[in-house]
C-alpha cells in the first residue's frame, strides 16, 4: 500500500506541476516588468532568463517522465526528481531580493518579498500531496528573504523578517499537515479498493466450490457420468414439463 500512495503523491504533483511552471515564469515575467521600470538592469533580465530556462528544462523532464509513467514504475524516484527541480527553482527566486533593481529602493524590496511570499503561498496550495515539493521549492527564498530584509539594519524590516519567519513556519506546518491528510484519505481508498478486490475473489471461490459441490452431487466421481440422483431430478422435470402440454413420455429401463 505504501507504494501505491508513493505512486498517487508523484502523480498529484505532476498534474499540478504544469500549471505551477506557467504561473511561475509569468509572475517572474511580471516582477521582472516593474523592477525594469523602475530601473532598468541588465542583472534582472539574465535572471528571467535563468528562471525561465530552468522552468523549460523542468517542464521537459516531467513530460519525459509522464511519457515513460516513471510516477507508477518508481515514484520514489519521480518524487527526487520533483524535488531537485522545486529546489533549484527556489535557489533561482532566492537570488531576486538581492537583485539590483530590487535594492535600490525599500518599495521595489518590499515588492519583491511581497511576491516570494505570494508564490510561496500558491507553491503550497497547488502541492497538497507531498509536502517536500513545496518545502524545497519555498525554503531558500524564504530564508533569502529573511536574510535581506534583516541585513538592512531597518527595526522595521527586521520586524518584517519575523513575520516573513512565521509565515514560513505556517506554510511548513499547513503542508505536513495536507500531506497527512493526503495519504490518510488515500489510504482508506487503497484498503477499500483492496477489500472490494477481497470480498470479489472470495465470492468466485465460493461460486466454483458451489459448482463443484454440484458436480460431486449429480456425478459419478469415478466415471463422471450422471447418477440416481441427477437421473430423478431430470426425469421429474420431464415429466412436469410434459405433464403441462398433455404429452405422453416414454421411458425405456436396459439392465
Amino acid at each position: 500500500m505504501a507504494s501505491g500512495i508513493r505512486s498517487a503523491q508523484a502523480q498529484h504533483v505532476l498534474r499540478s506541476l504544469v500549471l505551477s511552471i506557467w504561473a511561475n515564469s509569468f509572475v517572474a515575467l511580471t516582477m521582472v516588468a516593474i523592477l525594469w521600470m523602475q530601473r532598468p538592469s541588465r542583472q534582472i533580465v539574465l535572471w528571467f532568463c535563468a528562471v525561465f530556462t530552468l522552468n523549460m528544462i523542468r517542464y521537459a523532464v516531467a513530460n519525459a517522465v509522464r511519457a515513460k509513467d516513471l510516477a507508477s514504475l518508481d515514484p520514489d524516484l519521480t518524487l527526487r526528481i520533483l524535488i531537485a527541480g522545486a529546489a533549484l527553482s527556489g535557489c533561482l527566486w532566492a537570488v531576486a531580493p538581492f537583485l539590483d533593481s530590487a535594492l535600490h529602493s525599500d518599495a521595489a524590496h518590499a515588492y519583491v518579498i511581497f511576491i516570494i511570499a505570494a508564490i510561496c503561498s500558491g507553491a503550497v496550495i497547488q502541492s497538497l500531496a507531498c509536502s517536500n515539493v513545496p518545502i524545497a521549492f519555498c525554503a531558500p527564498q524564504m530564508l533569502s528573504a529573511i536574510t535581506s530584509l534583516v541585513l538592512t539594519g531597518s527595526m522595521v524590516n527586521i520586524v518584517v523578517a519575523l513575520d516573513v519567519a512565521l509565515l514560513m513556519v505556517m506554510m511548513v506546518r499547513s503542508s505536513r499537515h495536507s500531506e497527512a491528510s493526503f495519504i490518510e484519505s488515500h489510504g482508506a481508498r487503497l484498503q477499500a479498493v483492496s477489500l472490494a478486490g477481497s470480498l470479489s475473489a472470495a465470492n468466485a471461490e465460493i461460486r466454483a466450490s458451489n459448482v463443484q459441490l454440484e458436480i460431486l452431487a449429480t456425478h459419478d466421481p469415478l466415471t463422471g457420468l450422471g447418477n440416481r440422483a441427477a437421473f430423478n431430478t431430470g426425469l421429474t422435470e420431464i415429466l412436469e414439463r410434459n405433464g403441462k402440454l398433455g404429452r405422453p413420455v416414454a421411458l425405456l429401463v436396459i439392465d
